[in-house]
């Protein structure tokens, strides 16, 4: 089944894939002032938005599901988990993914011994258990996150969450496979040999 991408401008091909939850709508502010320059590929990933009934299965499978919307010699920007999508993109299908724009992405989310840049193991742990047991308050409080430290917060804020809920909410089986996917030890080593080289 394939995802649903909107497709607008013209130009050199940037093909751009949002953040957990959300979807290509997220977007929409920034789309009009780069199709003047790009031709814009704004992808659902799967399990999101009008991608909804195609499953997140895995980070690979998530990528290999995104490779088809992604013209070769594309430059792909990825936001959070949308980056990390965007990081195997290029490892699993290079021809595509010829240059990365990244945003608030890192290779490993979570903090390791080799990796001391991403969030508390603790904290994670903590989220992860509220998205089980309070899921709306745990995403009230995600959305949040996203738009602290910014101008005008709350109303970033309640943009985000009427954007959550635009194409649909995802499941909650969805939210909770696009976490572990993300923070896995597992994935993140993978992740990080790949796009920064050996680790020590």
């Amino acid at each position: 089944m394939a995802l649903h991408v909107e497709r607008l401008g013209s130009g050199p091909d940037l093909v751009l894939l949002h953040g957990w939850g959300l979807h290509g709508g997220v977007w929409h502010g920034l789309a009009p002032r780069l199709a003047a320059s790009f031709r814009l590929h704004l992808v659902d990933l799967p399990g999101h938005g009008h991608s909804h009934d195609v499953p997140f299965e895995g980070l690979d499978a998530a990528v290999d599901a995104v490779a088809p919307c992604v013209p070769e010699d594309a430059t792909v920007c990825g936001w959070s988990l949308g980056g990390l999508l965007a990081l195997r993109l290029a490892a699993r299908h290079p021809a595509r993914a010829a240059r990365l724009a990244l945003v608030s992405t890192t290779p490993c989310f979570v903090q390791r011994p080799d990796w001391p840049h991403g969030m508390a193991r603790d904290a994670f742990e903590e989220f992860a258990h509220g998205l089980g047991s309070d899921p709306e308050r745990t995403i009230r409080s995600f959305l949040q996150l996203n738009a602290l430290g910014g101008p005008q917060a709350r109303e970033r804020t309640r943009e985000l969450a009427a954007m959550f809920r635009d194409r649909g909410s995802p499941s909650q089986a969805c939210l909770a496979a696009g976490l572990a996917r993300r923070w896995k030890p597992r994935t993140c080593a993978r992740s990080s040999r790949r796009s920064t080289g050996p680790q020590p």
